[in-house]
């Protein structure tokens, strides 16, 4: 952690990037999230409800994956970068619904790793497994 992110201030918390389970991690203004020491890790759950998912991408030869959603409200852009990627899933098949939306979002610590968990308002879910992820943007 950087010296400047040692002295967080509330505002850092303004733009709200995280919800947070058990108060384990939280973000600073760039997104990134830290872990409170001595406390188990736990499910980080991102506020992205509405959100349209616009589209996923993986950049194979680095193993980076990148989501681009657009938060409802206000047409804001939001990334979802993964670094380390070791594997990623996802069903296209609309069991509920056709939808674009979100429903639920979350990473969860998983064996050394993060796991990222998409659930969209069609019923269809995403999951990615990489070493971190990073919300670029502004959410909830």
């Amino acid at each position: 952690m950087s010296e400047s992110d040692q002295n967080l201030h509330p505002r850092d918390f303004a733009t709200g990037c995280f919800i947070t389970i058990g108060a384990v991690a939280f973000p600073n203004r760039r997104g990134h999230i830290y872990q409170l020491v001595g406390i188990e890790p736990m499910s980080v759950i991102i506020s992205l409800h509405d959100a349209t998912l616009n589209k996923i991408e993986l950049e194979w030869n680095i193993g980076q994956l990148t989501a681009n959603l657009t938060v409802s409200e206000d047409s804001r852009k939001v990334l979802i970068v993964g670094c380390g990627i070791s594997s990623l899933s996802f069903s296209h098949c609309f069991p509920w619904r056709r939808s674009v939306s979100v429903n639920k979002c979350a990473v969860e610590p998983q064996d050394g790793f993060e796991l990222l968990k998409i659930e969209m308002q069609s019923g269809d879910n995403i999951f990615a497994q990489g070493k971190k992820f990073i919300i670029e943007g502004r959410v909830g």
